[in-house]
């Protein structure tokens, strides 16, 4: 009989929130804001990206100069080279064109560059044009010195690389904090922390007002009448964790699908580059234990958040009180 009721009490909490437009918007909120943060990053990556990009006029440009620079803006610019300062300073002012480069390249191993741009106009990118002017400039300097390309060339790649590894102290083991499977572990790490937090703070609230909502009515005088309050309070917890286990299996079907579609499309040339020989599958098994036990923290941190949350909804005299006194689990669950 007392199983019954537990039961009853089961299936009426979890009828009650999974049926419920709250628990759709419960599910589709971490997808919309990740979304939402996808299409912004996107639309600024787009809008740095053209705003980069124009129509530039290079004046004082050597024949070999002007060449160089065609081949490293490769066409990402509109590039003019049959405009003196005059013309160039009229075509700026009239919106035409979005900057010049004025080049004086008189002394050849001390090469001088201003460019010039509205304050309202596109914010072009001079990177590629230094690039070719130290790099002329550089040879220039070589010539006069008479060192073969060889050896502007040994001198031109003599920066010094520094590669930082992490050692594990109980292994003895290191790999390079650049390493491919470094990277995953913390995004394994940020990934679980960033679930918990959304776990805690949609459950935690949900849980204490499910156990506090008959608080201060005659509801929990005529309940407690037919069950004992472990009964209802067991009950009212393993109905909420059920709503919980409803979402993560979602989550985890979702998930299912995105790695089938992924595993079925052509890899982009900038992340298989970044893979290099690593596949993904490799991936994902080389981190399988830390992805274990992350997840395992993880749902012992949700059980341990929901309970003090459940604890504390029964101790409030009515449901008003709820915020308040969960308050402090969700500061330090953002701690």
């Amino acid at each position: 009989m007392r199983n019954s009721r537990l039961a009853i009490i089961i299936e009426e909490v979890y009828k009650k929130n999974v049926f419920s437009w709250s628990f759709v918007m419960l599910l589709l909120s971490p997808i919309l804001m990740v979304a939402v943060v996808a299409i912004i990053s996107g639309v600024i990556g787009m809008a740095t990206a053209s705003d980069s990009i124009g129509t530039v006029s290079i004046i004082g440009a050597t024949d070999q100069t002007a060449s160089a620079i065609k081949t490293e803006d490769n066409g990402q610019n509109q590039l003019i080279f049959d405009q003196d300062v005059d013309q160039a300073e009229e075509a700026l002012v009239n919106e035409e064109i979005d900057g010049y480069l004025v080049i004086d390249e008189s002394d050849p191993e001390a090469i001088q560059a201003e460019f010039y741009k509205s304050n309202t106009g596109k914010n072009i990118s001079t990177t590629g044009f230094q690039t070719v002017l130290e790099s002329i400039q550089l040879s220039n300097r070589s010539q006069a010195l008479g060192l073969m390309e060889e050896e502007s060339s040994h001198l031109i790649n003599s920066n010094v690389a520094i590669q930082s590894q992490t050692i594990d102290l109980e292994s003895g083991t290191s790999e390079s904090d650049q390493d491919i499977q470094s990277i995953v572990r913390k995004g394994v790490a940020y990934v679980v922390s960033f679930i918990v937090f959304i776990f805690v703070m949609n459950y935690i609230s949900i849980i204490s007002q499910e156990i506090a909502v008959e608080k201060g009515s005659r509801i929990m005088e005529i309940v407690l009448s037919s069950i004992s309050s472990t009964t209802h309070f067991m009950g009212k917890m393993l109905g909420i964790f059920l709503v919980l286990l409803t979402q993560v299996a979602f989550y985890i079907i979702l998930l299912g699908i995105i790695f089938i579609t992924i595993m079925n499309t052509p890899m982009p040339a900038e992340l298989q580059a970044l893979l290099g020989d690593k596949t993904i599958p490799a991936l994902l098994s080389n981190s399988a234990s830390i992805i274990g036990w992350s997840g395992l923290l993880a749902f012992l941190g949700i059980i341990t958040y929901s309970v003090l949350g459940a604890f504390l909804g029964s101790l409030v005299s009515n449901v008003q009180d709820v915020n308040k006194m969960i308050t402090p689990i969700i500061l330090l669950s953002i701690t």
